[in-house]
Protein backbone atom coordinates (compact mmCIF):
# COMPACT_ATOMS: atom_id res chain seq x y z
CA UNK A 1 0.00 0.00 0.00
CA UNK A 2 1.98 3.02 -1.26
CA UNK A 3 1.94 6.12 0.94
CA UNK A 4 3.29 9.41 -0.40
CA UNK A 5 4.12 12.31 1.90
CA UNK A 6 5.34 15.66 0.73
CA UNK A 7 5.45 19.39 1.17
CA UNK A 8 4.87 22.27 -1.21
CA UNK A 9 6.52 25.65 -0.94
CA UNK A 10 4.20 28.53 -1.90
CA UNK A 11 5.08 32.14 -2.52
CA UNK A 12 2.44 34.83 -3.03
CA UNK A 13 3.44 38.37 -3.95
CA UNK A 14 0.96 41.09 -4.74
CA UNK A 15 0.95 44.86 -5.15
CA UNK A 16 -2.03 47.19 -5.30
CA UNK A 17 -1.80 50.55 -7.05
CA UNK A 18 -3.89 53.71 -6.97
CA UNK A 19 -5.22 54.05 -10.51
CA UNK A 20 -5.11 57.86 -10.70
CA UNK A 21 -1.44 58.27 -9.72
CA UNK A 22 0.06 54.82 -10.18
CA UNK A 23 1.35 54.92 -6.60
CA UNK A 24 1.55 51.59 -4.79
CA UNK A 25 -0.99 51.50 -1.97
CA UNK A 26 -0.26 48.08 -0.50
CA UNK A 27 1.98 45.07 -0.90
CA UNK A 28 2.46 41.64 0.54
CA UNK A 29 5.04 38.97 0.01
CA UNK A 30 4.11 35.78 1.83
CA UNK A 31 5.60 32.30 1.84
CA UNK A 32 4.31 29.07 3.34
CA UNK A 33 5.16 25.39 3.26
CA UNK A 34 2.09 23.17 3.22
CA UNK A 35 1.67 19.39 3.60
CA UNK A 36 0.49 16.84 1.06
CA UNK A 37 -0.29 13.15 1.54
CA UNK A 38 -1.68 10.37 -0.64
CA UNK A 39 -2.39 6.68 -0.15
CA UNK A 40 -3.29 3.99 -2.67
CA UNK A 41 -4.80 0.58 -1.96
CA UNK A 42 -4.99 -1.94 -4.78
CA UNK A 43 -8.09 -3.98 -3.83
CA UNK A 44 -7.81 -6.23 -6.90
CA UNK A 45 -5.82 -6.19 -10.11
CA UNK A 46 -8.44 -3.89 -11.66
CA UNK A 47 -9.74 -1.91 -8.67
CA UNK A 48 -7.85 0.77 -6.74
CA UNK A 49 -8.98 2.87 -3.79
CA UNK A 50 -7.19 6.14 -3.09
CA UNK A 51 -7.25 9.16 -0.81
CA UNK A 52 -5.25 12.34 -0.65
CA UNK A 53 -4.95 15.56 1.34
CA UNK A 54 -3.30 18.80 0.31
CA UNK A 55 -3.08 22.34 1.58
CA UNK A 56 -2.38 25.43 -0.49
CA UNK A 57 -1.91 29.18 -0.23
CA UNK A 58 -4.24 31.52 -2.13
CA UNK A 59 -4.00 35.22 -2.89
CA UNK A 60 -5.98 37.40 -0.49
CA UNK A 61 -9.03 39.31 -1.57
CA UNK A 62 -9.30 43.05 -2.13
CA UNK A 63 -11.82 45.09 -0.12
CA UNK A 64 -14.69 46.25 -2.37
CA UNK A 65 -14.96 49.90 -3.45
CA UNK A 66 -18.02 50.36 -1.20
CA UNK A 67 -16.03 49.47 1.95
CA UNK A 68 -14.38 51.97 4.26
CA UNK A 69 -11.06 50.27 3.50
CA UNK A 70 -11.72 50.09 -0.28
CA UNK A 71 -8.84 48.62 -2.22
CA UNK A 72 -7.13 47.18 0.85
CA UNK A 73 -5.40 43.94 -0.01
CA UNK A 74 -5.95 41.17 2.53
CA UNK A 75 -3.23 38.68 3.35
CA UNK A 76 -3.10 35.27 1.64
CA UNK A 77 -5.05 32.43 3.22
CA UNK A 78 -4.59 28.67 3.41
CA UNK A 79 -6.87 26.24 1.61
CA UNK A 80 -7.38 22.53 2.29
CA UNK A 81 -8.62 19.76 0.02
CA UNK A 82 -9.47 16.13 0.77
CA UNK A 83 -10.26 13.57 -1.92
CA UNK A 84 -11.20 9.90 -1.87
CA UNK A 85 -12.07 7.70 -4.78
CA UNK A 86 -12.20 4.42 -6.57
CA UNK A 87 -10.79 3.58 -9.99
CA UNK A 88 -11.79 0.51 -11.99
CA UNK A 89 -9.43 -0.15 -14.88
CA UNK A 90 -9.98 -2.93 -17.41
CA UNK A 91 -7.24 -1.74 -19.77
CA UNK A 92 -9.33 -0.31 -22.59
CA UNK A 93 -12.16 0.82 -20.31
CA UNK A 94 -11.80 2.88 -17.13
CA UNK A 95 -14.30 4.19 -14.55
CA UNK A 96 -13.45 6.69 -11.81
CA UNK A 97 -15.63 7.94 -8.96
CA UNK A 98 -14.23 10.47 -6.50
CA UNK A 99 -15.46 12.73 -3.73
CA UNK A 100 -13.77 16.07 -2.94
CA UNK A 101 -14.07 18.41 0.01
CA UNK A 102 -12.52 21.89 -0.13
CA UNK A 103 -12.19 24.35 2.74
CA UNK A 104 -11.04 27.94 2.44
CA UNK A 105 -10.80 30.27 5.44
CA UNK A 106 -10.92 33.54 3.52
CA UNK A 107 -10.97 36.93 5.18
CA UNK A 108 -14.52 37.80 4.15
CA UNK A 109 -16.10 34.37 4.69
CA UNK A 110 -15.39 30.69 5.16
CA UNK A 111 -16.47 28.22 2.54
CA UNK A 112 -16.68 24.47 2.31
CA UNK A 113 -17.45 22.79 -0.98
CA UNK A 114 -18.18 19.14 -1.58
CA UNK A 115 -18.05 17.65 -5.06
CA UNK A 116 -18.63 14.23 -6.55
CA UNK A 117 -16.96 13.47 -9.86
CA UNK A 118 -17.52 10.46 -12.09
CA UNK A 119 -15.86 9.66 -15.40
CA UNK A 120 -15.59 6.88 -17.93
CA UNK A 121 -13.19 6.43 -20.82
CA UNK A 122 -12.65 3.90 -23.58
CA UNK A 123 -9.08 3.95 -24.86
CA UNK A 124 -9.65 1.18 -27.41
CA UNK A 125 -11.74 3.49 -29.58
CA UNK A 126 -9.99 6.67 -28.45
CA UNK A 127 -13.40 8.01 -27.45
CA UNK A 128 -13.99 9.82 -24.22
CA UNK A 129 -17.33 8.63 -22.97
CA UNK A 130 -18.06 11.49 -20.61
CA UNK A 131 -17.85 12.80 -17.11
CA UNK A 132 -20.25 14.37 -14.68
CA UNK A 133 -19.96 16.17 -11.39
CA UNK A 134 -22.10 17.68 -8.66
CA UNK A 135 -21.09 20.56 -6.42
CA UNK A 136 -22.55 21.55 -3.06
CA UNK A 137 -21.53 24.47 -0.91
CA UNK A 138 -21.84 23.58 2.76
CA UNK A 139 -21.84 26.29 5.41
CA UNK A 140 -20.94 29.14 3.09
CA UNK A 141 -21.26 32.18 5.27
Amino acid sequence: MPLTLGARRHEVRSDTFYVATGARTSRYDTRATTPAAAILFKATENVSLYANYIEGLSKGQTAPVTAANAGELFAPYKTKQKEAGIKVDFGDFTHTLSVFRDHAAEQLHQSRHQRVFASAANSATGAWNGASSANRCAACA
